[in-house]
């Protein structure tokens, strides 16, 4: 019986589609979640893929700048939940824009006023909120402004 090459066949999967989710690369192996995660965990230390999202809405795109910038701006919503103790919204707005397109493009004015309104929002609800959780933040890339 020939050996089955789980990398390669990611990888295939990888630069066919412009990314691949677990799902289906489970659907064509037919191998399971905790064994496919080896292999992936396994070419992301070899610096060849990068995960996309978070668990599972997360995708396995090629480690390449341009791949990872495309797979990005697809990404146009998020949503987070946070402890509201010792959090920065700097820090969570850095986030959204490591993980999400929310941002990309944008010219640097229209970038900075939405910086501003958003950690002043953050702001707010963990100084006055008075709650455990800061839940419901929602970010959306709901503008196509060329100003």
């Amino acid at each position: 019986m020939p050996k089955i090459d789980i990398k390669k066949i990611i990888l295939n999967l990888v630069e066919k589609k412009d990314g691949v989710k677990v799902s289906e690369i489970i659907e064509k192996t037919g191998f399971s979640r905790a064994y496919i995660n080896r292999f992936l965990n396994e070419l992301k230390e070899e610096g060849k893929i990068i995960p996309i999202g978070r668990t599972n809405k997360a995708h396995y795109v090629k480690a390449d700048k341009d791949f990872i910038l495309a797979a990005k701006k697809k990404i146009l919503s998020i949503r987070k939940k946070i402890k509201n103790k010792n959090v920065s919204e700097d820090t969570v707005l850095d986030q959204i824009k490591q993980d999400t397109g929310i941002f990309i493009d944008l010219r640097k004015s229209i970038g900075d006023v939405l910086n501003y309104a958003f950690t002043e929002m953050l702001n707010n609800a963990i100084d006055h909120s008075q709650s455990e959780d800061v839940d419901q933040i929602r970010s959306y890339r709901f503008w196509n402004w060329n100003i």
